[in-house]
């Protein structure tokens, strides 16, 4: 199998070195086993071994003996000998894929140059001369003339990932060889030995104290951790989002990995309360189309398809139709139902579900690369991708959010807008005319060392992004960015917020906060932060029209740490979250932890915004009052046939109603029906911020 080739020592030799040689000795053979070993003075040693859940076996005596009676030796020698053997065995195979899996790390270090730009490639010999885990590390690139070859996106998103990711690998095969080294001796000496270990699947646990199980936590609840071990073709996690099927309601979680991309059911994890025996489903996997795996892929979503590029050469754009997962059976091998070719690698995947149109950006390789620009992708047909255009002016762009734009600059609105993160600015763009597209604005800002990702506010009056790089070169804190963009040509209001940790940010999310915690909160929003070796940081703008100009008013309401050890300034943990789901439920790709089903619980942690006297908070005719529906247009059909908000009344089964107004597909100006239509949705369909209206008959219809 691909794992046995490549698996990482963190989710291997604690299983195989610590557990292979006491398995042996001890004759059992179902595993996993908590050992416990215990000695008392004077008396024979004893060794107990405890399979999760059951009584402990037999003691077994201090003396063995064979069938003729005669004594060969003492369990203690007995137990040195054999846990000698096998433990040595099971190390030898393990440094092996250690070496195999740092060779192929090396060789991609390589192809970017990441010895020149940012250091040597992490070894054994220089981890145990220097003990590289205190070691600050100054990337070579920030001694070059700003503009540098030198100073790319390969300098910074590549190369620190893989650097810090080899260097993880060593540290811990260097304390699991001097663990191996002392548990041997202690197996033998009958000393108690503990090892905590992260590669271990746990199911549903409340933030108690700090902690869900062995996770920090706070105001967030672990439903169910799905570690790389329980899967049969990942090693390494990267980019994640989410699929809700409309009828069924039915939720999944597309995670990308090394190797390909697996479909992961979460539906039954949001039963309240959560209920552990209904764990996630591994639908299936779908491989990768690159020449080779590859650390880095992006997907996104649109109706019902899956859209997924990679950093792997040939690679192109794989189209999966998520619909294929409602009947498979668990473990499924898929394939792609399209991959579009006008790209080879590319770096991240932009989708606007709105207008059925891809963005691929970061692209290196293929027939268009658009000089790492904005590569557009027509995908109302899904199965026949068309391209559709390319914006290169501003050079290689990172990531991005395109919208159909409905803000306060009304010149704009109606407009589709792409807001892109370049390296070292943000550049908004025009992109109606997929013919002309015109670039609005370019904002450079204080301290700028790599532009990463952003989002916008839920009102977009804002745009929140973080620096992937700041924490390394300026700040000893977690730096989050805002700008004020009333006006989409001048954007102002420069602000920044400073987390507790000194993690690296890498992707965010916002949500409004009344999906999830009720109309109250309309006016607030949820910032959903994946900050590497932070974990999950979840933070509350209190009041949109006033707060997102003054960071000061800005405070972190929760967490979910991914990578307990500590909180350092590397590029490990916590890669993507998607917070959308409608069940409540997060998901999150840790780096080398595995996948994470949470469910936030900020009831008591939540400030309720204080009314606001802003002309932002007047409501406009396409984002009503609470529990009002617009009286113009709220969805516009492909013949061009206008509905209004009635529409929704007139579906004659429940299902129906619920589709109009919980699909993207019938979003307007960039919202949904229920969101144009919150009291019709609310009465006759039971969905959106007014669900509570709904009353017979319709909340007696039998049709689901």
């Amino acid at each position: 199998m691909t794992m046995l080739s490549t698996r990482l020592p963190q989710c291997l030799v604690r299983r195989i070195v610590f557990h292979v040689g006491l398995v042996f000795c001890l004759a059992v053979v179902a595993p996993p086993f908590r050992i416990r070993i215990d000695a008392a003075p004077l008396t024979p040693t004893t060794v107990t071994a405890t399979v999760d859940g059951e009584d402990p076996a037999p003691t077994i005596s201090a003396t063995s003996t064979e069938t003729d009676g005669t004594t060969t030796g003492s369990v203690s020698e007995i137990r040195m000998r054999n846990t000698h053997q096998t433990a040595a065995a099971a190390a030898a195979a393990a440094a092996e894929r250690v070496a195999v899996t740092l060779a192929s790390m090396e060789e991609e270090y390589d192809m970017y140059d990441c010895k020149a730009t940012w250091a040597e490639f992490p070894s054994v010999e220089h981890y145990t001369t220097h003990n590289s885990t205190t070691r600050q590390l100054r990337p070579l690139f920030l001694d070059d003339p700003v503009g540098s070859s030198k100073q790319t996106m390969a300098a910074v998103c590549m190369c620190g990932l893989l650097h810090d990711a080899a260097q993880l690998i060593i540290e811990d095969e260097e304390e699991e060889r001097l663990a191996l080294t002392l548990s041997v001796e202690s197996f033998a000496a009958g000393v108690t030995t503990t090892r905590a270990t992260t590669n271990t699947i746990t199911t549903a646990t409340d933030c108690s104290n700090g902690f869900a199980s062995k996770w920090p936590c706070n105001n967030i609840d672990l439903i169910y951790h799905l570690p790389f071990s329980a899967v049969n073709q990942a090693t390494m996690g990267n980019d994640i989002w989410g699929w809700t099927h409309t009828s069924t309601e039915r939720e999944f979680a597309v995670w990308c990995v090394n190797e390909g991309t697996y479909f992961v059911e979460i539906t039954h994890a949001a039963a309240t309360p959560p209920n552990a025996a209904a764990a996630p489903t591994v639908v299936g996997f779908l491989p990768h189309s690159g020449k080779s795996a590859s650390k880095w892929h992006d997907v996104k979503v649109i109706d019902d398809f899956a859209y997924i590029g990679s950093e792997a050469k040939k690679h192109g754009l794989q189209i999966f139709d998520l619909t294929r997962l409602l009947n498979a059976a668990e473990n499924t091998q898929f394939d792609s139902d399209v991959i579009y070719k006008g790209t080879g690698q590319s770096h991240n995947i932009v989708a606007n579900p709105d207008t059925k149109y891809i963005y691929i950006v970061g692209s290196e390789s293929g027939r268009k690369t658009c000089s790492g620009g904005l590569h557009i992708v027509n995908v109302s047909d899904p199965t026949n991708p068309i391209f559709a255009g390319c914006y290169s002016a501003d050079g290689y762009t990172h990531d991005a959010q395109c919208v159909v734009y409905n803000g306060p600059d009304t010149q704009y609105v109606g407009h589709e807008i792409c807001f892109c993160f370049n390296e070292k600015f943000i550049a908004i763009v025009d992109v109606t005319d997929k013919s002309n597209i015109i670039r609005i604005s370019k904002t450079k800002y204080t301290n700028n060392q790599y532009t990463h990702q952003g989002w916008l506010s839920s009102d977009m009056t804002h745009i929140v992004w973080g620096d992937e790089m700041d924490e390394i070169t300026n700040y000893d804190k977690t730096r989050t960015l805002i700008l004020d963009i009333t006006n989409l040509t001048d954007p102002t209001n420069f602000q920044q917020y400073f987390g507790k940790t000194a993690a690296i940010d890498h992707n965010l999310y916002i949500v409004n906060a009344q999906e999830g915690y009720g109309p109250a909160y309309m006016n607030s929003d949820l910032i959903y932060q994946s900050n590497y070796r932070a974990g999950l940081r979840i933070l509350q703008v209190i009041n949109i029209d006033t707060d997102y100009d003054n960071a000061t008013n800005i405070h972190e309401v929760g967490y979910f740490d991914t990578f307990p050890a500590d909180d350092k300034n590397k590029f490990n943990g916590a890669w993507s979250a998607f917070p959308y789901f409608d069940s409540g439920l997060v998901v999150i790709s840790s780096f080398a932890e595995g996948l994470f089903v949470v469910k936030p619980n900020l009831t008591t942690a939540l400030t309720v915004p204080s009314p606001s006297t802003s002309p932002s908070a007047t409501p406009s005719p396409i984002n009503p009052p609470v529990c009002e529906n617009s009286k113009e247009i709220v969805y516009v059909s492909k013949k061009g046939k206008k509905k209004k908000c009635n529409w929704v009344k007139a579906g004659k089964k429940l299902k129906i109603r619920k589709k109009r107004c919980n699909s993207k597909k019938y979003a307007y100006l960039g919202k949904r029906i229920k969101e144009n239509c919150p009291k019709a949705c609310g009465e006759f369909a039971g969905k959106g911020i007014c669900k509570n209206l709904f009353v017979p008959p319709f909340g007696k219809n039998k049709s689901k």
